[in-house]
């Protein structure tokens, strides 16, 4: 289950600016970071890649990603792979939100676990589907399905980014809608995929058999999201009273 308890829904990214003094950054300053933030999808998913068979794969990885560290905040940031090996009962945490990059740098969307899995999750997928599309791997693939599986993926993705920036501000109940939508487009993305061409194609069944999971995880990390987010919603109101 995620933990958003002591999570800083509020958190003032401009804040770290600070620390800075005067420097102000440029656009090499920015692609340097979103390159760094790229290498943190790329090492979940290297991770994901391993343990792909783990029934508790999504709490195991975050362990190896050091986002189970209950004792953080919005200002901390991870500096090592925690030792110790790995457990059963380790959580998936929002409010472990920081990525181990430069302490100066700045707090974005980029650096949430949740938007690092999404978009490792949907790169695989994206990637390894054009490849079958493209390839001409599969002829007994019909255009329509190939267009419509495509579209499933781009618009579940989309839905799943605005969410995790809805959650990023703090908007809980804006975070549930908008996975609500990236949930519709995930159980769009089951229908199609199972009316892949599986006997008459190697590459749509090999595609089948690695993708069918990860839109399972997707859903999953979703649900989880969605409960913590109504639950803390409820907080909220009631402490407003």
């Amino acid at each position: 289950m995620f933990s958003m308890s002591g999570y800083n829904s509020e958190f003032d990214s401009d804040g770290d600016w600070d620390d800075r003094g005067d420097l102000a950054w440029n656009e090499y300053d920015w692609q340097k970071y979103l390159k760094q933030n790229d290498a943190e999808v790329v090492r979940f998913f290297s991770f994901y890649r391993k343990m792909r068979h783990h029934p508790n794969r999504l709490d195991e990885i975050a362990r190896l990603m050091g986002w189970d560290r209950e004792d953080w905040n919005a200002g901390e940031i991870a500096s090592s792979t925690p030792e110790g090996g790995l457990d059963n009962d380790t959580e998936f945490s929002l409010d472990d939100e920081m990525l181990d990059i430069d302490d100066l740098d700045p707090y974005t969307l980029h650096r949430h676990p949740v938007y690092v899995v999404t978009k490792g999750l949907y790169n695989y997928l994206q990637t390894t589907w054009n490849d079958v599309v493209k390839g001409g791997k599969a002829p007994e693939l019909t255009t329509a399905l190939a267009v419509d599986f495509t579209s499933s993926l781009h618009n579940g993705e989309l839905q799943a980014i605005l969410g995790v920036s809805a959650l990023d501000m703090g908007d809980y109940s804006l975070c549930v809608t908008h996975l609500k939508y990236a949930l519709s487009a995930v159980n769009n993305s089951f229908g199609l995929i199972q009316q892949l061409p599986l006997r008459e194609s190697r590459e749509c069944a090999m595609f089948h058999a690695e993708g069918l999971p990860i839109l399972f995880d997707l859903r999953d990390l979703w649900l989880r999201v969605m409960t913590e987010c109504r639950e803390e919603h409820k907080r909220g109101f009631w402490n407003d009273e």
